[in-house]
């Protein structure tokens, strides 16, 4: 871990450091300055991206998120189980109540249906 946090600190440097060498070579066009120093500047560019891109394809970076992906999987398995459970419940609560439902409803019909013969 702390090869990757030295290639991230080495790949940050090193792009810094290329694009305060293209500064220092626009800034001093008028006095002359060497083609050579903004070829460096793209060189130390280029390593800072390079080192940049493999910190942050590591293998124990890799493997981390693998372990703790496969860890999380096996936790969605239990978890989809209990959603699962709770869904059944509130399917045999909602028939339940749709069950109560039609019980009022029909109650509410010969009530009505009385009322109407009793007029």
């Amino acid at each position: 871990m702390r090869f990757v946090f030295l290639q991230t600190f080495l790949g940050l440097l090193l792009s810094v450091s290329g694009i305060q060498t293209i500064y220092v070579y626009v800034s001093g066009l008028d006095k002359g300055t060497s083609i050579f120093l903004l070829l460096l500047a793209f060189l130390l560019i280029g390593v800072g991206v390079y080192f940049l891109t493999k910190a942050g394809k590591s293998d124990a970076t890799v493997f981390t998120r693998l372990k703790n992906f496969r860890k999380k999987k096996m936790d969605d398995s239990v978890a989809l189980e209990q959603v699962l459970e709770k869904n059944n419940q509130l399917s045999q609560e909602w028939g339940k109540t749709i069950e109560k439902r039609d019980k009022l409803k029909m109650l509410e019909i010969s009530t009505a249906a009385a009322a109407d013969a009793g007029d």
